[in-house]
Protein backbone atom coordinates (compact mmCIF):
# COMPACT_ATOMS: atom_id res chain seq x y z
CA UNK A 1 0.00 0.00 0.00
CA UNK A 2 2.77 2.94 0.70
CA UNK A 3 4.65 1.75 -2.56
CA UNK A 4 1.36 2.74 -4.26
CA UNK A 5 0.39 5.53 -2.53
CA UNK A 6 4.15 6.66 -3.47
CA UNK A 7 3.66 5.51 -6.84
CA UNK A 8 0.37 7.48 -7.23
CA UNK A 9 1.82 10.84 -4.94
CA UNK A 10 4.54 10.74 -7.36
CA UNK A 11 2.69 10.74 -10.68
CA UNK A 12 -0.04 13.59 -8.87
CA UNK A 13 2.94 15.83 -7.82
CA UNK A 14 4.60 15.69 -11.49
CA UNK A 15 1.37 15.99 -13.37
CA UNK A 16 0.57 18.88 -11.10
CA UNK A 17 3.91 20.85 -12.17
CA UNK A 18 3.26 20.22 -15.35
CA UNK A 19 -0.26 21.93 -15.38
CA UNK A 20 1.20 24.51 -12.96
CA UNK A 21 4.31 25.45 -15.95
CA UNK A 22 1.87 25.25 -18.53
CA UNK A 23 -0.36 27.93 -16.94
CA UNK A 24 2.82 30.05 -16.20
CA UNK A 25 3.67 29.96 -19.81
CA UNK A 26 0.10 30.98 -20.68
CA UNK A 27 0.06 33.98 -18.96
CA UNK A 28 3.60 35.46 -19.62
CA UNK A 29 2.69 34.76 -23.43
CA UNK A 30 -0.98 36.51 -23.06
CA UNK A 31 0.22 39.01 -20.77
CA UNK A 32 -0.31 42.66 -21.83
CA UNK A 33 2.93 44.20 -22.97
CA UNK A 34 4.21 47.78 -21.32
CA UNK A 35 7.46 48.97 -22.39
CA UNK A 36 9.28 51.18 -20.11
CA UNK A 37 11.98 53.64 -20.94
CA UNK A 38 14.54 54.52 -18.05
CA UNK A 39 16.31 57.96 -18.40
CA UNK A 40 17.92 60.14 -15.57
CA UNK A 41 16.30 63.71 -15.40
CA UNK A 42 18.87 66.77 -14.73
CA UNK A 43 17.73 69.72 -12.66
CA UNK A 44 20.27 71.71 -10.90
CA UNK A 45 23.08 69.80 -11.74
CA UNK A 46 21.31 66.86 -9.61
CA UNK A 47 20.01 63.69 -11.23
CA UNK A 48 16.97 61.26 -11.04
CA UNK A 49 16.11 58.00 -12.91
CA UNK A 50 12.68 58.29 -14.13
CA UNK A 51 11.03 55.14 -15.41
CA UNK A 52 8.18 56.02 -17.96
CA UNK A 53 5.61 53.76 -19.35
CA UNK A 54 5.00 54.33 -23.00
CA UNK A 55 1.47 53.29 -22.98
CA UNK A 56 0.00 54.74 -20.31
CA UNK A 57 2.56 58.01 -20.00
CA UNK A 58 3.00 57.73 -16.56
CA UNK A 59 5.95 58.93 -15.06
CA UNK A 60 7.69 57.09 -11.72
CA UNK A 61 10.95 58.97 -10.19
CA UNK A 62 13.25 55.94 -8.74
CA UNK A 63 15.66 57.70 -7.01
CA UNK A 64 15.95 60.65 -4.27
CA UNK A 65 17.40 63.55 -6.44
CA UNK A 66 19.64 63.84 -3.64
CA UNK A 67 21.82 60.87 -4.43
CA UNK A 68 22.39 62.73 -7.83
CA UNK A 69 21.78 59.29 -9.36
CA UNK A 70 22.59 58.81 -13.54
CA UNK A 71 23.32 56.08 -16.23
CA UNK A 72 20.58 53.55 -15.92
CA UNK A 73 21.34 50.06 -17.14
CA UNK A 74 18.61 47.18 -17.29
CA UNK A 75 20.37 43.83 -16.27
CA UNK A 76 19.91 40.91 -18.85
CA UNK A 77 16.51 39.59 -18.12
CA UNK A 78 15.12 43.39 -16.99
CA UNK A 79 15.15 42.42 -13.41
CA UNK A 80 17.44 44.80 -11.72
CA UNK A 81 18.62 48.23 -12.84
CA UNK A 82 22.13 49.68 -12.33
CA UNK A 83 23.08 52.96 -11.94
CA UNK A 84 25.98 55.53 -10.73
CA UNK A 85 25.15 57.46 -8.09
CA UNK A 86 27.35 60.90 -6.41
CA UNK A 87 26.13 61.81 -3.29
CA UNK A 88 27.57 64.30 -0.96
CA UNK A 89 29.79 63.41 2.20
CA UNK A 90 30.22 65.74 5.86
CA UNK A 91 32.60 67.75 4.08
CA UNK A 92 29.98 68.68 0.85
CA UNK A 93 32.83 66.40 -1.61
CA UNK A 94 31.12 64.43 -3.95
CA UNK A 95 31.74 60.76 -4.09
CA UNK A 96 30.54 58.23 -6.39
CA UNK A 97 29.24 54.24 -6.09
CA UNK A 98 28.09 51.99 -8.41
CA UNK A 99 24.39 50.91 -7.23
CA UNK A 100 21.21 48.75 -7.90
CA UNK A 101 17.71 48.40 -7.43
CA UNK A 102 14.48 46.83 -8.77
CA UNK A 103 13.34 47.97 -11.70
CA UNK A 104 10.14 49.38 -9.48
CA UNK A 105 12.62 51.64 -7.48
CA UNK A 106 12.50 49.31 -4.10
CA UNK A 107 15.72 47.36 -2.99
CA UNK A 108 18.19 49.88 -3.61
CA UNK A 109 21.33 48.90 -2.61
CA UNK A 110 25.36 50.10 -3.19
CA UNK A 111 27.43 47.64 -4.83
CA UNK A 112 30.53 49.93 -4.04
CA UNK A 113 31.65 52.20 -1.14
CA UNK A 114 32.00 55.31 -2.58
CA UNK A 115 35.20 56.55 -3.91
CA UNK A 116 37.32 59.17 -2.25
CA UNK A 117 39.75 59.89 -5.46
CA UNK A 118 38.08 59.29 -8.11
CA UNK A 119 35.35 58.44 -9.68
CA UNK A 120 33.33 54.69 -10.68
CA UNK A 121 32.14 55.13 -14.08
CA UNK A 122 29.32 52.27 -15.52
CA UNK A 123 29.10 50.79 -18.75
CA UNK A 124 26.65 48.01 -18.36
CA UNK A 125 25.76 44.20 -17.95
CA UNK A 126 28.23 40.93 -19.01
CA UNK A 127 25.78 38.94 -21.23
CA UNK A 128 24.74 36.43 -18.43
CA UNK A 129 23.98 39.25 -15.79
CA UNK A 130 26.12 38.02 -13.15
CA UNK A 131 28.96 40.93 -13.69
CA UNK A 132 28.86 45.13 -13.81
CA UNK A 133 31.51 46.31 -16.22
CA UNK A 134 32.94 49.65 -14.86
CA UNK A 135 36.08 52.11 -15.30
CA UNK A 136 37.39 54.14 -12.45
CA UNK A 137 39.34 57.12 -12.88
CA UNK A 138 41.78 58.91 -10.26
CA UNK A 139 42.71 61.05 -12.90
CA UNK A 140 42.66 62.16 -16.29
CA UNK A 141 46.04 59.94 -16.89
CA UNK A 142 44.92 56.46 -15.01
CA UNK A 143 41.54 55.03 -16.04
CA UNK A 144 41.40 51.01 -15.08
CA UNK A 145 38.89 48.48 -15.85
CA UNK A 146 36.90 46.37 -13.30
CA UNK A 147 34.17 44.15 -13.32
CA UNK A 148 31.93 44.34 -10.19
CA UNK A 149 29.79 41.09 -8.83
CA UNK A 150 25.90 41.84 -8.87
CA UNK A 151 25.50 39.74 -6.02
CA UNK A 152 28.13 39.78 -3.80
CA UNK A 153 29.74 43.07 -4.84
CA UNK A 154 33.15 41.36 -5.29
CA UNK A 155 35.02 43.62 -7.96
CA UNK A 156 37.90 42.00 -10.05
CA UNK A 157 40.77 44.13 -11.93
CA UNK A 158 40.47 43.83 -15.31
CA UNK A 159 43.60 46.07 -16.25
CA UNK A 160 45.87 47.17 -13.91
CA UNK A 161 48.64 49.25 -16.49
CA UNK A 162 48.18 52.78 -14.94
CA UNK A 163 47.07 54.02 -18.00
CA UNK A 164 44.08 55.43 -19.68
CA UNK A 165 41.65 52.73 -19.90
CA UNK A 166 38.31 53.82 -21.67
CA UNK A 167 35.31 52.25 -23.54
CA UNK A 168 35.04 49.19 -22.36
CA UNK A 169 32.28 46.61 -24.25
CA UNK A 170 31.70 43.25 -23.40
CA UNK A 171 31.73 40.65 -26.34
CA UNK A 172 28.76 38.38 -26.58
CA UNK A 173 30.00 35.13 -25.79
CA UNK A 174 31.31 37.45 -22.75
CA UNK A 175 34.65 36.15 -23.06
CA UNK A 176 36.56 39.32 -24.37
CA UNK A 177 36.15 42.48 -23.51
CA UNK A 178 37.36 45.30 -26.29
CA UNK A 179 38.31 49.22 -25.25
CA UNK A 180 41.17 51.81 -25.70
CA UNK A 181 44.49 52.28 -24.24
CA UNK A 182 46.70 54.41 -24.63
CA UNK A 183 49.58 52.70 -23.11
CA UNK A 184 51.59 52.59 -26.45
CA UNK A 185 51.41 56.78 -26.64
CA UNK A 186 48.10 56.61 -28.68
CA UNK A 187 44.48 55.63 -28.25
CA UNK A 188 44.73 52.21 -30.36
CA UNK A 189 42.42 48.96 -29.92
CA UNK A 190 42.75 45.96 -27.50
CA UNK A 191 40.86 43.13 -26.26
CA UNK A 192 41.27 41.72 -22.96
CA UNK A 193 40.33 38.28 -21.36
CA UNK A 194 38.01 38.90 -18.50
CA UNK A 195 40.15 37.73 -15.83
CA UNK A 196 42.83 40.41 -17.39
CA UNK A 197 45.18 37.61 -18.22
CA UNK A 198 45.45 37.81 -22.18
CA UNK A 199 45.83 41.20 -23.33
CA UNK A 200 46.02 41.87 -27.33
CA UNK A 201 46.42 45.14 -29.34
CA UNK A 202 44.41 45.14 -32.09
CA UNK A 203 44.86 48.39 -34.33
CA UNK A 204 48.61 50.03 -34.83
CA UNK A 205 47.81 52.87 -36.71
CA UNK A 206 48.29 56.76 -36.36
CA UNK A 207 44.56 57.13 -36.30
CA UNK A 208 42.90 57.79 -32.64
CA UNK A 209 40.39 54.73 -31.92
CA UNK A 210 37.60 55.02 -30.01
CA UNK A 211 33.99 53.49 -28.87
CA UNK A 212 34.11 50.07 -29.65
CA UNK A 213 31.26 47.39 -30.14
CA UNK A 214 30.86 44.19 -30.86
CA UNK A 215 29.28 41.73 -33.98
CA UNK A 216 26.91 39.61 -32.59
CA UNK A 217 28.87 36.76 -33.23
CA UNK A 218 31.87 37.95 -31.29
CA UNK A 219 34.05 37.82 -34.57
CA UNK A 220 34.38 41.37 -35.29
CA UNK A 221 34.97 44.39 -33.39
CA UNK A 222 33.28 47.79 -34.91
CA UNK A 223 34.54 51.12 -33.63
CA UNK A 224 35.77 54.36 -34.41
CA UNK A 225 38.58 56.22 -35.62
CA UNK A 226 39.70 59.94 -36.10
CA UNK A 227 42.47 60.01 -38.95
CA UNK A 228 43.09 64.13 -39.32
CA UNK A 229 40.04 64.49 -41.87
CA UNK A 230 37.53 63.01 -39.75
CA UNK A 231 36.03 60.31 -38.22
CA UNK A 232 35.16 57.40 -39.58
CA UNK A 233 33.74 54.09 -38.66
CA UNK A 234 36.53 50.65 -38.95
CA UNK A 235 36.22 46.94 -37.90
CA UNK A 236 38.44 44.98 -37.39
CA UNK A 237 38.67 40.76 -36.66
CA UNK A 238 39.08 40.33 -32.96
CA UNK A 239 41.39 37.43 -33.79
CA UNK A 240 43.71 40.47 -34.78
CA UNK A 241 44.60 41.48 -38.84
CA UNK A 242 44.14 44.55 -40.54
CA UNK A 243 41.28 47.11 -40.27
CA UNK A 244 38.80 47.56 -42.93
CA UNK A 245 36.94 51.25 -42.82
CA UNK A 246 32.83 50.59 -42.82
CA UNK A 247 32.04 54.37 -44.11
CA UNK A 248 33.68 57.09 -45.70
CA UNK A 249 32.42 59.97 -44.01
CA UNK A 250 34.83 62.24 -42.90
CA UNK A 251 32.48 63.11 -39.94
CA UNK A 252 32.54 66.11 -36.79
CA UNK A 253 32.70 63.16 -34.58
CA UNK A 254 30.32 60.10 -34.29
CA UNK A 255 28.21 58.41 -31.38
CA UNK A 256 28.56 55.05 -29.81
CA UNK A 257 27.19 52.36 -32.49
CA UNK A 258 24.67 50.42 -31.38
CA UNK A 259 23.92 46.92 -32.70
CA UNK A 260 20.43 45.66 -33.54
CA UNK A 261 19.04 42.66 -31.15
CA UNK A 262 20.61 39.40 -32.91
CA UNK A 263 21.55 41.38 -35.98
CA UNK A 264 24.82 42.78 -37.26
CA UNK A 265 22.85 45.87 -38.29
CA UNK A 266 24.09 49.54 -36.48
CA UNK A 267 23.15 52.43 -35.28
CA UNK A 268 25.04 55.64 -34.61
CA UNK A 269 24.64 59.61 -34.75
CA UNK A 270 26.82 61.93 -36.56
CA UNK A 271 27.40 65.74 -36.77
CA UNK A 272 28.89 66.21 -40.47
CA UNK A 273 31.27 69.15 -40.92
CA UNK A 274 29.39 72.52 -41.51
CA UNK A 275 25.74 70.81 -40.21
CA UNK A 276 24.42 72.07 -36.69
CA UNK A 277 22.55 69.02 -35.98
CA UNK A 278 23.69 65.13 -35.15
CA UNK A 279 21.90 62.76 -37.92
CA UNK A 280 20.72 59.24 -37.30
CA UNK A 281 22.27 56.22 -39.44
CA UNK A 282 22.15 53.12 -39.88
CA UNK A 283 24.61 50.73 -41.54
CA UNK A 284 25.29 47.10 -41.55
CA UNK A 285 28.12 45.20 -39.93
CA UNK A 286 29.89 44.99 -43.43
CA UNK A 287 29.74 48.36 -44.46
CA UNK A 288 26.45 47.90 -46.66
CA UNK A 289 22.69 49.58 -46.59
CA UNK A 290 24.00 52.72 -45.10
CA UNK A 291 21.13 54.72 -44.55
CA UNK A 292 19.78 57.83 -43.06
CA UNK A 293 17.17 56.80 -40.64
CA UNK A 294 15.66 60.50 -39.68
CA UNK A 295 15.82 64.20 -40.72
CA UNK A 296 15.39 64.98 -36.84
CA UNK A 297 18.05 66.22 -34.87
CA UNK A 298 18.95 63.97 -32.54
CA UNK A 299 20.13 64.02 -28.86
CA UNK A 300 22.39 61.30 -27.38
CA UNK A 301 22.56 57.62 -28.25
CA UNK A 302 19.36 55.58 -30.31
CA UNK A 303 18.20 52.87 -28.87
CA UNK A 304 16.80 49.79 -31.08
CA UNK A 305 13.49 47.88 -29.67
CA UNK A 306 13.86 44.29 -28.72
CA UNK A 307 12.58 42.73 -32.05
CA UNK A 308 14.81 45.26 -33.85
CA UNK A 309 11.98 46.80 -35.86
CA UNK A 310 12.01 50.34 -34.51
CA UNK A 311 14.68 52.43 -33.09
CA UNK A 312 14.11 55.37 -30.17
CA UNK A 313 15.34 58.41 -30.01
CA UNK A 314 15.56 62.48 -28.43
CA UNK A 315 14.99 65.19 -30.51
CA UNK A 316 14.50 68.98 -29.14
CA UNK A 317 10.98 70.06 -29.25
CA UNK A 318 10.48 72.55 -31.95
CA UNK A 319 8.52 75.59 -29.93
CA UNK A 320 10.72 74.39 -26.31
CA UNK A 321 14.19 74.18 -27.29
CA UNK A 322 14.88 73.76 -23.63
CA UNK A 323 13.22 70.12 -23.89
CA UNK A 324 13.30 66.81 -25.56
CA UNK A 325 10.37 65.03 -27.78
CA UNK A 326 10.95 61.42 -27.97
CA UNK A 327 10.81 59.82 -31.44
CA UNK A 328 10.89 56.04 -32.78
CA UNK A 329 11.25 55.36 -36.16
CA UNK A 330 11.41 52.13 -38.04
CA UNK A 331 14.70 50.22 -38.48
CA UNK A 332 14.08 50.06 -42.42
CA UNK A 333 13.84 53.87 -42.80
CA UNK A 334 10.85 53.36 -44.31
CA UNK A 335 8.53 56.22 -42.70
CA UNK A 336 8.83 59.20 -40.99
CA UNK A 337 9.86 60.08 -37.37
CA UNK A 338 6.80 58.82 -35.21
CA UNK A 339 6.56 61.65 -31.83
CA UNK A 340 6.22 58.76 -28.98
CA UNK A 341 5.45 61.49 -26.26
CA UNK A 342 6.79 65.59 -26.16
CA UNK A 343 8.69 67.34 -23.64
CA UNK A 344 10.12 64.62 -21.82
CA UNK A 345 13.69 65.91 -20.15
CA UNK A 346 16.15 63.41 -20.50
CA UNK A 347 19.75 62.83 -20.14
CA UNK A 348 20.87 59.28 -20.62
CA UNK A 349 18.08 57.20 -21.80
CA UNK A 350 17.91 53.53 -22.04
CA UNK A 351 14.99 52.32 -23.47
CA UNK A 352 13.48 48.90 -22.23
CA UNK A 353 15.15 46.33 -25.08
CA UNK A 354 12.07 44.20 -24.68
CA UNK A 355 9.14 45.47 -23.87
CA UNK A 356 8.04 44.28 -19.46
CA UNK A 357 4.80 42.67 -19.03
CA UNK A 358 2.10 43.59 -16.66
CA UNK A 359 2.70 40.77 -14.72
CA UNK A 360 4.79 41.88 -11.46
CA UNK A 361 8.22 41.69 -11.70
CA UNK A 362 8.48 38.88 -9.49
CA UNK A 363 5.30 37.54 -9.95
CA UNK A 364 5.94 33.83 -11.60
CA UNK A 365 8.35 32.25 -8.46
CA UNK A 366 5.37 33.52 -6.22
CA UNK A 367 2.96 32.02 -8.37
CA UNK A 368 5.29 28.61 -8.27
CA UNK A 369 5.33 28.41 -4.97
CA UNK A 370 1.73 29.29 -3.88
CA UNK A 371 1.29 25.93 -7.01
CA UNK A 372 3.76 23.83 -5.17
CA UNK A 373 2.22 24.60 -1.54
CA UNK A 374 -1.19 23.85 -2.89
CA UNK A 375 -0.19 20.60 -4.24
CA UNK A 376 1.69 19.31 -1.35
CA UNK A 377 -1.53 19.90 0.68
CA UNK A 378 -3.68 17.95 -1.83
CA UNK A 379 -1.28 14.73 -1.42
CA UNK A 380 -1.33 14.78 2.31
CA UNK A 381 -5.35 15.08 2.30
CA UNK A 382 -5.10 12.29 -0.44
CA UNK A 383 -2.56 10.20 2.21
CA UNK A 384 -4.77 11.00 4.83
CA UNK A 385 -8.07 9.47 3.30
CA UNK A 386 -5.75 6.61 2.32
CA UNK A 387 -4.53 5.52 5.43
Amino acid sequence: MPNRFLRLALASWGGFLLVAASLLIFMRQNATITPYILYDQREAGFGTIIRRDLSTRTRLPLTDRRLDASTPFWSPGYRWVAFQERTLDSNNILRSTISLMYPDGSHQRRLTNPMLNGHWHLHGWSPDGRWLLVTSAGNYLDSEIFRIHATTGAIRAITRNQVEDRYPAWSPDGRWIAYISNQSRQDDLYRVSIDGQQIERLTRDAAREALPTWSQDSVWVVFAAHTGRGVDLYRVAAAGGPSQRLTFLEAGSISLPQRAPGQDRFAFTLLLPRQSQRQLMLIDGDGGNLTLASHQSVIGDPIWSADGRWLYFFSPNPVDRSVEDLYRVAANASAPGQVVETAVASASARISPAPLVNLNFHTAPLLLACFSILGLAGLLRLQDRSG
